[in-house]
C-alpha cells in the first residue's frame, strides 16, 4: 500500500492579495466556474466565497484595533 502524503503549503493574505482573490472570484462566478486558480491554487468557487468574508472581517478588525 502506498502512501500519499500532501504537500504542506501556506498562502499569507494582505489587503492586496485579498483584492486580487476577490477580482478571480468575480471572474469565476460570472463565468458560472465552480473552481478557478489563484496564485497557483485550485480553489472552489464556493469556498472564495466563504474565505473571502472571513478576510473582509479580520481586516476591518485589525483596521479598528489600529485606530484605538
Amino acid at each position: 500500500m502506498t502512501e500519499h502524503l500532501a504537500e504542506k503549503r501556506e498562502m499569507h493574505f494582505t489587503p492586496q492579495l485579498r483584492d486580487d482573490l476577490r477580482k478571480q472570484y468575480d471572474k469565476a462566478v460570472k463565468d458560472g466556474k465552480d473552481k478557478f486558480i489563484f496564485n497557483t491554487w485550485e480553489i472552489l468557487t464556493g469556498y472564495a466565497k466563504y474565505l473571502l468574508e472571513y478576510l473582509d472581517t479580520r481586516f476591518e478588525e485589525l483596521d479598528s484595533l489600529r485606530r484605538k
